[in-house]
């Protein structure tokens, strides 16, 4: 049973468990256990199964890697152990793939117009989106942070970011307006316009 993602996400296996005792026996609980790599965090469906003889049982097990894990394959141990008699075990193996995201997020200005000019109360936006967690995204004008934004639990590979400035505050001339993402990989796309004020 293989499964992979990139450091840091959950990946879930199904285990099926089959109580092989004879029908004349009564049913048995099987306790539930990992074996994970140092580091790593999982969580089970249920911490029991009980199965009638001859029945099958099913569990989910959700593993999540460290952010900062390596890219490779990493071995998963689950096993069960029958409550009321240890010594009918069993234990299965699963790999789990790291891979590495190095693909940039993509970053875009919607307002102002590049190349526009710009007066009176000027609203700059910016979005971006990564294919894993865009941690955050920043914008700029003339080098000078204005604000920055992070991503939600409920929408983690996008953000929306926007600020209103007051052109008052602007000399005139050319102004640059940069947009800058960072995903959880520590990637980071960009985009950048300028205006005329």
């Amino acid at each position: 049973m293989n499964a992979g993602g990139y450091a840091g996400q959950n990946v879930s296996y199904v285990f099926r468990v089959q109580n092989q005792d004879s029908a004349s026996c009564d049913a048995s609980i099987f306790a539930l256990n990992s074996v994970l790599p140092s580091g790593w965090s999982g969580t089970f469906s249920t911490s029991t199964l009980t199965i009638a003889p001859g029945g099958v049982g099913s569990a989910l097990l959700t593993a999540a890697s460290p952010g900062n894990a390596s890219a490779g394959t990493y071995i998963l141990t689950v096993g069960t152990t029958d409550t009321q008699a240890s010594t009918h075990n069993v234990s299965a193996t699963a790999a789990y793939i790291v891979y590495v995201d190095v693909t940039a997020p993509v970053i875009s200005i919607t307002s102002p117009v590049n190349g526009g000019k710009v007066s009176g109360k000027i609203k700059i936006a910016a979005s971006g989106y990564d294919e894993v967690l865009l941690a955050k995204l920043d914008i700029f004008l003339d080098g000078k942070l204005l604000k920055s934004c992070a991503s939600t639990p409920q929408a983690p590979n996008t953000i929306s970011c926007v600020i209103t400035i007051q052109g008052s505050t602007l000399s005139r001339g050319i102004h640059t307006i940069d947009a800058k993402g960072t995903d959880s990989s520590n990637n980071v796309g960009s985009s950048s316009i300028t205006v005329t004020k």
